[in-house]
Parts: C-alpha cells; sequence; structure tokens
C-alpha cells in the first residue's frame, strides 16, 4: 500500500535528516499531525502557541541545518509568521507544513471555521507568501516532484518554503512510487567562478593589509570549518559584526574583534577595519542600524570584495552564478600567506570587577559569565539590551552564539534556546535574555521540562522594557513591566530537579555560577538590577540612528 500524501512528506523529510516535528496540531493539519505521531523518525515537539513553536524551529534549524514546522490553516499559520520571517531574514530553510480546509469545502465555497466567513480561502496568500521563499500544495499527482523542488530551493535560498496539503488530498494515497532522490547541490558556472577566483586571489595577493569580514551565511551554508581552515592557510585577519557573532572560534589569532563602526569593540578595530586596504566579506554581511553602530561604519576606502551566497561582487565587476563553497574550496588551491601583521592592540577578556555585597551591574555581570562559559557552550542572546554587552565579549574557544539581531523580535530567544538544545544535545545552552523579552515567551519552559531540556537560564530582572530606555530620551511607564517571581516559573511550570535562584549581589553571582558548573542540573537564575542602570543615550547617538530631526543647513 503506497504512503499518503502527509505521510510521503514526513518520511522525505526524515529522509533529510529532520528528527523533530515543532508546531501546534489543529484539526485540518490532522493528517500531517498523525504522520508525524506514527512516524519512527521524527518526534513531535509541541509548543505552546505557534510563535513559540516557530521561535523554536527557528533555533533548531540554526544548529541543525533545517527544520520543520507544522501549523493549521489561518490562525496558525498567521500566528506563526513573525517567528517564520525572522527565519527568512536570518536565513534559515524551515519546512513549513500546513493543513488546510478540503478542497471540497474550498470549490463549493462552504464557510468554515479560521477563515473570514465568506467561503474565500486565498484570502492569507498575500500576507504569506513574503514569508517564504518558494510555495506549493501538494495533492496525489504531484507530490514527489513538486517536494524535491520545494527541498532544493530551501537549501539554495537557505529560507523558509512553505508546503500546504489540504485535509482531504493528506490522507490520500500518493500515485508514484518510483522516486529517486535528488542531490541537494549548489552549482557554479565554471567559467564565472574561475573569473571571480581569479580576480579575488589577485587582490590578495597585491594587498598590504587585507581583512575578512565574516557573515552568518558561512554558518547557515555549512562552511565553519573550511572558512576557518582557510583563514588559518592564508594567515588572514577577521573580523565579524555583532548579529554574525559566533560564526568562527573567537579565540583564533587572526580575530582581531568586533566591528560595529563607533561602537566596535575593542575601540581600536574600526581604524584597523577602515584603514585596510581591501575587505573581503564573506557571505554577505547585512550593513543594518545596530550592527554598523548606527550606520557609522565607512568601509569606502578600501577595495570591498562581496562573495554572496551565489554571486561575486568586486568593483564593477559581477560574477554570477557562483557558488560560496565552490569559491572558498577554489581559494583553498592556493598556497600563499598575507602581508598581515598582527592587530596592534589587546582583545583580552573584560576585567574582573566587584565583590561581596556590591550590586549586580552590567560591568560586573558581564565579565564574569564570560569566564563561565565554557568550550562548546552555545550561548543564546536575546536581541534587547543583553545582546549589546555579550556581543563585545570575546568567546573561549568553541563556544557558540546566536542572537536574532536583524529581525529583532523580543521573545525570540527563550523559545529557540529549546530548539538549539534538541538539534544539539550533547552541548550545554546557556540562555541570556532580559525580563521584558522572556515575559513573551516564558511559557516555553513548561515545554522544556516536558522534553526533559536542560538549559541554563538567566533572566537579567530590572521590571523593565531596558533596551528601549536605552533608545528613548524619556522613562515612559509604559517600559515598566509587571512583577514576575521568575525563579519560582520552572516549578510551577513542571521542570522538575532545575537549580533556581533569586540574585542581587556579587557575591551571590560567583557562589551560583560554581554551583552552576559543578551541577549538570538545569539552571534558571533570577539576576536583579536596578532599573537605573540602564540610562538613555544622547539625543544625538538617537538621531544618528532613527534620523529623526530635520537636517540642518550646509
Amino acid at each position: 500500500m503506497n504512503m499518503s500524501v502527509a505521510e510521503y512528506v514526513i518520511h522525505r523529510l526524515s529522509q533529510l535528516g529532520i528528527n523533530k516535528a515543532f508546531g501546534v496540531p489543529g484539526d485540518f493539519s490532522f493528517p500531517i499531525d498523525d504522520a508525524i505521531e506514527d512516524s519512527t523518525c521524527i518526534d513531535w515537539v509541541v509548543s505552546s502557541n505557534e510563535l513559540n513553536a516557530a521561535y523554536a524551529a527557528d533555533g533548531y534549524a540554526r544548529r541543525k541545518g533545517y527544520a520543520l514546522l507544522t501549523v493549521t490553516y489561518g490562525v496558525g499559520l498567521l500566528s506563526a509568521l513573525n517567528g517564520i520571517l525572522g527565519s527568512y531574514a536570518h536565513r534559515l530553510p524551515i519546512f513549513v507544513v500546513a493543513g488546510s480546509p478540503s478542497q471540497r469545502i474550498v470549490k463549493k465555497q462552504w464557510i468554515t471555521h479560521h477563515s473570514l466567513g465568506y467561503g474565500r480561502y486565498d484570502d492569507f496568500d498575500a500576507i504569506t507568501n513574503s514569508a517564504f521563499c518558494a510555495q506549493t500544495t501538494l495533492n496525489p499527482q504531484n507530490v514527489i516532484e513538486e517536494l524535491e523542488r520545494i527541498i532544493c530551493t530551501a537549501f539554495k535560498e537557505c529560507r523558509p518554503v512553505f508546503i500546504n496539503i489540504s485535509e482531504e488530498a493528506g490522507y490520500m494515497p500518493i500515485l508514484k512510487t518510483n522516486n529517486e532522490m535528488k542531490a541537494i547541490e549548489h552549482l557554479s558556472v565554471p567559467k564565472e567562478l574561475d573569473g571571480a577566483l581569479e580576480s579575488i586571489v589577485t587582490h590578495l595577493k597585491q594587498a598590504k593589509n587585507p581583512i575578512a569580514i565574516i557573515s552568518a551565511n558561512i554558518s547557515r551554508y555549512g562552511l565553519n570549518k573550511k572558512m576557518q581552515a582557510l583563514i588559518d592557510k592564508f594567515e588572514l585577519n577577521f573580523t565579524i559584526m555583532p548579529m554574525d557573532k559566533g560564526v568562527l572560534d573567537e579565540s583564533s589569532i587572526y580575530f582581531v574583534g568586533i566591528y560595529s563602526g563607533q561602537f566596535s569593540h575593542p575601540k581600536e578595530v574600526q581604524r584597523f577595519v577602515e584603514s585596510s586596504d581591501l575587505i573581503i566579506d564573506f557571505g554577505g554581511v547585512v550593513f543594518e542600524q545596530f550592527n554598523t553602530g548606527f550606520f557609522s561604519t565607512d568601509v569606502s576606502q578600501a577595495t570591498y570584495i562581496k562573495i554572496s551566497a551565489h554571486d561575486v561582487s568586486i568593483g564593477s565587476q559581477v560574477f554570477n552564478y557562483v557558488y560560496i563553497g565552490d569559491v572558498i574550496d577554489g581559494m583553498s588551491k592556493h598556497d600563499f600567506k598575507t602581508n598581515n601583521g598582527r592587530a596592534p592592540y589587546p582583545y583580552e577578556f573584560m576585567p574582573l570587577i566587584g565583590e561581596g555585597v556590591e550590586s549586580l551591574k552590567a560591568s560586573n555581570l558581564f565579565p564574569r559569565l564570560q569566564r563561565f562559559f565554557k568550550s562548546n557552550d552555545i550561548v543564546i542572546s536575546e536581541s534587547g539590551a543583553s545582546c549589546l554587552n555579550l556581543s563585545r565579549l570575546r568567546l573561549a574557544h568553541q563556544v557558540g552564539f546566536e542572537t536574532q539581531l536583524l529581525w529583532g523580535s523580543i521573545g525570540w530567544a527563550t523559545p529557540a534556546a529549546l530548539g538549539v538544545a534538541l538539534a544539539e544535545p550533547d552541548k550545554r545552552v546557556v540562555l541570556v535574555t532580559g525580563d521584558g523579552a522572556h515575559q513573551m515567551s516564558f511559557n516555553e519552559i513548561a515545554v522544556m521540562g516536558r522534553y526533559q531540556i536542560k538549559p541554563v537560564i538567566f533572566v537579567i530582572n530590572n521590571d523593565a522594557h531596558g533596551a528601549e530606555y536605552l533608545i528613548s530620551e524619556k522613562r515612559m511607564r509604559y517600559n515598566e513591566l509587571p512583577i514576575i517571581s521568575y525563579n519560582e516559573l520552572p516549578k510551577v511550570m513542571g521542570c522538575t530537579n532545575w537549580f533556581t535562584a533569586k540574585i542581587d549581589t556579587v557575591a551571590q553571582l560567583d557562589d551560583v555560577l560554581d554551583k552552576i558548573n559543578n551541577s549538570s542540573t538545569a539552571a534558571y537564575v533570577q539576576l536583579v538590577v536596578d532599573a537605573s542602570e540602564y540610562q538613555s543615550l544622547s539625543h544625538a547617538l538617537i538621531d544618528q540612528a532613527y534620523q529623526l530631526d530635520t537636517p540642518k543647513k550646509p
């Protein structure tokens, strides 16, 4: 007996290596839900809501390379869209499989629930199309060919794809069984690739002080090890921007620090990068507002080479249909050293300050977290004030790092930590989040307990949206938060044997960090800091970021 359409989709996705399905069951998606339940290869991860499920799938895909998210028609898909769009912005291949009403209902224009009540079922298409790089509706006749097209597109673009299956089609048997699995390949046009490589290598050999900027897209295409090997072979200095943190090992002697314009760290990085005569952008960095230190970067004086996923730009030259992995492989065949000298400034761990009953502040908290992170840890940072501090830290050998600075949907980090932990169960996941973001999605703690996840969670509690204080000249009451006893949440949500604590002094922090490092249980720590710690930036800086003031006459 042939598999049903829904069973085939789940089976085929499992062949890619997907072993978790994130989502919330719904009646129109029952064929999909049942196929997952019956699968011997894919396990359910039932989230508390669709948005959290999308965040969790995002976290899983960052470490695994892809993820499966299942939702029901209308209310389920629309609830998940914010998280899906974040995965689109950060280039993550998420297979979103949705169930929809029977085509018999659709063609008769009958009215059913989750619709707008007048018999049309394409109302949401315009909303959802922008969230995916490809879409399809599967049926018994097209499921094999269409699914292969969708899979290839997802991996080529590294972005979410949408698979719709009507309820009755999901239960129907497929009409073909002679499927041959297609290799997922990124092909380069040889002539274009050779031209790009010749130009890149020529520029690199001639440069006196070249530098590489490494994008997180290197991770999306699984090129981290090859990229690091190329850096080491050429002895090429490299930098990263805040949203790309963790892409390469920051303990490397060729790592010069974080480049973010006026907010670069160490501050000398800005001059070091912008005085280079050749900048090679591996992956296509995003010169976004916060990534660039409020638009204060300037790389216009250097020759700029941009190696994107499938093309290369060098000045006025553009080489098309060139895959970045082939570029890195081609460069690695050359054997020479760059003319780099080491960065003439230190980039060390932040010094430890504070002791005893001194209150917790960013200045004494983050240097301690820097030493707390261990090799093979994966740090998950919310994109608010915690990320601004964590991005400045030099991470120890092989410490991973994930954040969502581009899309910046606060609340992402807690469910994402769940997804990361499920993708890499042998590594310790450390979540650092502010209380404002955590309040939006902390119900996912219960899901962590259900699936026996053992994260280390630090909630920085100042009873306010601290990042909003930074970028607002007025301390408005709408940024204040409800008071919650965060350290009691794990127990309430069924997380047994978790270590929990609420602390507000340096001595307590030192004690708790030692206890966690000497324990194998999950940990949840509420770090109480004063809201006055977060002072507004100057008017000039805020205007630089948001461009609110009328320009002055030249």
